[in-house]
């Protein structure tokens, strides 16, 4: 199951460009340590992209159903986070 993230700007551009974790926000670093708790990589839908309407978007891949609404439901407690949802399987035309 994929979640899509939605994060505030300034912590997606951190995200980013990888900083050191001592460099990050807390919001960033909490943002990280919840995904480290459930195993998870987080990574840019559309890497390298410097256009803000783009960069605030990440995405994860979480092995079950239960465990994708257990991140949302992490995600959107952390500050910095927009929004966050699990994204549809995709479906032919």
């Amino acid at each position: 199951m994929e979640v899509i993230v939605q994060l505030r700007l300034d912590i997606a551009v951190g995200l980013q460009k990888r900083l050191p974790a001592e460099l990050l926000p807390g919001a960033t670093r909490e943002l990280l340590a919840v995904a480290t708790e459930f195993g998870v990589n987080i990574e840019p839908v559309h890497p390298g992209s410097t256009d803000p309407l783009l960069v605030p978007y990440f995405r994860l891949d979480a092995t079950s159903r239960e465990t994708a609404q257990s991140l949302v439901e992490r995600f959107l407690k952390v500050e910095g986070v927009i929004g966050a949802y699990i994204k549809p399987p995709d479906e032919l035309p």
